[in-house]
């Protein structure tokens, strides 16, 4: 449950960060479409597509600064369900009646609940 939440959480993070890479780009583009150079400095030939080209720009920035706190909670929900492997000993009865430790690997499923 929580590794399949972990990993949509994961998935998400990479739609946003893709949608606002793909924004700022095509943001990038619109507004470098519609100026020009002159001497130096730049001048807007269309000022809407250019505002709508900052607009787009700065809104792909954050659609994909949103994906940080989705890959935060992707990672702490991973490590929440962590599996794991250890060896210990167990006492078990031998030979003649006596209690002999016998070496064992434990399999550990670690979900803490109190969070």
């Amino acid at each position: 449950m929580m590794i399949k939440k972990a990993q949509s959480q994961k998935t998400g993070a990479f739609v946003l960060i893709v949608a606002g890479s793909g924004l700022a780009i095509g943001g990038l583009v619109m507004v470098g479409n519609n100026s020009e150079e002159y001497g130096g400095e730049t001048y807007a030939t269309d000022d809407d597509k250019v505002a709508t080209g900052s607009i787009m720009f700065f809104g792909g920035i954050l659609v994909g600064l949103g994906s940080i706190p989705l890959f935060i909670s992707s990672h702490k929900n991973r490590e929440a369900a962590l599996l794991g492997m250890r060896a210990t000993s167990v006492k078990m009865p031998g030979q003649n009646g006596s209690m002999q430790v016998v070496p064992q690997t434990q399999l550990t499923l670690t979900i803490p609940l109190g969070r």
